[in-house]
């Protein structure tokens, strides 16, 4: 009892005992947030060690980029790659510097290759000139996959670079069983370039 009334007698101790545990609660609160950002932001850094860079034009997103993210999806899970394609920018940054960046820390690049694709202007004058200079200059690989019927083997650059499958022979004129087994063909391809 008079422990209590000398609390009541001093308030500038109940102050101070508030004050001390608001602080304490405000440390713990940025800790969280702070733990809380790492691990959010980590996950979305394009330089990223092993970062898998997928080219591919918007016409080609469904099912091509789907099934593919699909196949690459255990390596990510394992922590062995960091795929990375524009679907990963966010609204609001500069998407041509995201990319840039994305381009120069790749070790792999992956094309999904039709007429659109071959098509495109910024593929054409943005990514394959850097991805194919990194792939003379730094020893990064490039895995082409020929998803529809195209100009592949009259293509300057990218003819000289061995597909994962045959050209004449592209995905959309497979049965799906086929499709499934080049993009597993295609996974395992990374597994083994990136575990060298």
């Amino acid at each position: 009892q008079d422990q209590l009334s000398n609390q009541k007698a001093n308030p500038d101790t109940i102050r101070m005992e508030i004050k001390d545990f608001i602080n304490s609660m405000e440390k713990t609160e940025k800790r969280k947030l702070e733990s809380a950002n790492t691990v959010q932001l980590k996950p979305h850094s394009p330089s990223q060690k092993n970062l898998i860079f997928i080219s591919y034009s918007h016409a080609d997103t469904d099912p091509w980029l789907k099934r593919l993210q699909v196949h690459l999806k255990p390596l990510e899970r394992e922590g062995i790659i960091y795929r990375w394609d524009d679907t990963l920018i966010k609204t609001g940054t500069n998407w041509t510097s995201e990319i840039k960046n994305a381009l120069n820390s790749a070790k792999v690049g992956i094309f999904l290759v039709s007429a659109d694709f071959l098509a495109s202007d910024f593929i054409s004058k943005e990514e394959l000139p850097l991805l194919l200079t990194a792939a003379q200059e730094k020893g990064i690989s490039i895995l082409p996959v020929i998803v529809s019927p195209c100009g592949y083997e009259e293509t300057k650059g990218l003819c000289d670079i061995q597909a994962i499958n045959d050209p004449k022979l592209p995905l959309i004129n497979l049965p799906q069983g086929e499709r499934e087994n080049y993009f597993k063909k295609v996974a395992s391809r990374v597994r083994t370039l990136i575990s060298k």
